[in-house]
This record gives C-alpha cells, structure tokens and sequence, in this order.
C-alpha cells in the first residue's frame, strides 16, 4: 500500500491527493513517509561539506519540524481562514508528507559539484506537488492553492536560516 500510494503521489495524480486528504486511516503511512523521506533525503549531509551526525540529525529535524508540520499549519490556516477552502489539518499533514517524496532526490546531495542540483530539481518537484497536494486537500483553486504554498514555503525558509544561523557554532566546532 504504501509504495503504491507513494508511486501515485509522485506521479501527482490530482485524485490520489484528494483522497488522502480526505482517507484518516492513512494517517500512519503518511507518517512513516515523511520520517522515511526526512532521514534519507539528508543523507547528502553525512557525505557533504560537514559530515557532521549532528548536521545530519539538524537537517532531520529541520525537514520534519519545519517543512513539513509547520507547511501543514501555515497551509491548514491560510486555506480555511483565509481562502474559504475545506479541508482539516490532518489531511494537510497527510497530503504534505506525500508531496515530499521527490526530497528523496537530496541523498545525493553529498555528491561533488553536481549535488546541490539533485536538492534544487527534488525541492521544486516537491514544490509543485505540494502545490497539488493544497489544491486538492484544501478544495482550492490553482492559484490559491499556489499563494498557499508559497507562504508556507517562505515562513519555512525564515525558521531554516534561523535554526542554520544557531546551529552554525556546532557545524564549525562539531
């Protein structure tokens, strides 16, 4: 089931995404899928620049905490108290934990000069499928369904750099 589910949201079927939204029993999978797409997508860190276990563990953290719980939130709210959309919280934080598997791109990361790109292609990729994954959660249009996700992406980006900024000491002296 899960690898299915997980094929099907990578091929950002519009439906697979309305109905996880709206399917509580996948409440365990999604979780499992956004744990396992976290700890592999970091997996660039142990080989890159730090290689650092603390990097990696920050990184972890990171991507839970802030890219997908608090994308979940900012999406929740500004969906339904803001755009009139319709949907809950926890079918933003099934559908977010889906959207996030072309992360899995980021384990190669760590590799020289071209490493950076396998983050950036899997975090836009990402981006547009959570991009689906608001649309179709929050029965919003396209458009607000993209204001959405950027908002939510700019509030993870500003708790990224602030945690990078406190974390830096343990980078340097780690």
């Amino acid at each position: 089931m899960c690898i299915r589910d997980s094929l099907r949201a990578l091929r950002l079927e519009s439906l697979f995404y309305r109905e996880a939204a709206e399917d509580q029993s996948l409440d365990r999978e999604s979780t499992i899928v956004i744990i396992l797409v976290a700890l592999i997508a970091s997996l660039g860190e142990l080989t890159g620049k730090s290689g650092s276990w603390l990097a990696y563990l920050g990184t972890v953290t990171n991507s839970i905490l802030f890219g997908w719980l608090l994308w979940a939130i900012v999406a929740w709210f500004v969906g339904r108290n803001i755009l009139d959309g319709e949907g809950s919280l926890g079918g933003m934080l099934r559908v977010l934990a889906y959207a996030s598997i072309p992360r899995l791109l980021g384990v190669f990361g760590g590799l020289p000069l071209i490493g950076w790109l396998f983050g950036l292609v899997g975090g836009i990729l990402s981006l547009i499928a959570g991009i689906i994954a608001i649309r179709e959660g929050m029965k919003l249009d396209t458009g607000a369904a993209i204001i959405t996700a950027l908002l939510g992406g700019l509030i993870y980006i500003a708790f990224s750099v602030l945690i990078g900024m406190l974390s830096l000491p343990f980078t340097l002296f780690g």
